[in-house]
């Protein structure tokens, strides 16, 4: 098991160790039937050493299993809830001000928070990667230029050098919608 042992060179690299917890031992099952029902304890907080020192007495609690599973915890109150969700909304706002004032000072100055905005732009728009009609994946830049030229060629059609232009005077014969309508 590769990624187990990645895992424990991780956490030994850093120090890293297992809180002590309370509740439930173990934090996982299977939900099958009797002779076949698996539990395990896959749930771990992994805190290092600064913690520990600064933090001597915290613990983690692992609920029983059905009673939590990594989503709202029981009898959390609606107004805790939205109490949270405004001042995230408050902060978010805060940061928007902020970024907008920054912007007003630096954006057009030809400074470099200008250039990093622009590069942080282009990178956000450019399409690194898409996938053809045959469900191969291009990276290519022209290989993708291309892709894109031939699907809306095939979507849309190409313009036809024999296909003449509507005569106005037939449309204006025919039904107009009015304003009106």
């Amino acid at each position: 098991m590769v990624e187990i042992r990645e895992v424990r060179i991780c956490v030994g690299s850093y120090g890293l160790q297992e809180l002590k917890f309370t509740g439930a031992f173990f934090t996982w099952c299977n939900k099958q039937n009797r002779d076949i029902r698996v539990y395990n304890r896959i749930d771990r907080v992994l805190v290092n050493s600064d913690w520990n020192t600064m933090l001597p007495a915290s613990e983690v609690h692992f609920m029983n299993e059905g009673l939590f599973d990594h989503g709202v915890t029981p009898g959390c109150d609606r107004k805790l809830a939205k109490e949270c969700i405004l001042k995230k909304q408050i902060i978010y706002q805060y940061l928007q001000q902020k970024s907008k004032i920054k912007w007003l000072q630096e954006g057009d100055q030809n400074t470099k928070f200008y250039h990093n905005f622009l590069k942080a732009r282009r990178n956000a728009n450019r399409i690194f990667t898409i996938k053809d009609k045959q469900g191969k994946f291009l990276t290519n830049t022209k290989e993708i230029n291309k892709e894109f030229i031939d699907y809306y060629n095939e979507l849309l059609g190409k313009a036809h050098e024999e296909w003449k232009h509507a005569n106005s005077g037939i449309i204006k014969r025919g039904l107009v919608v009015t304003e009106e309508q």
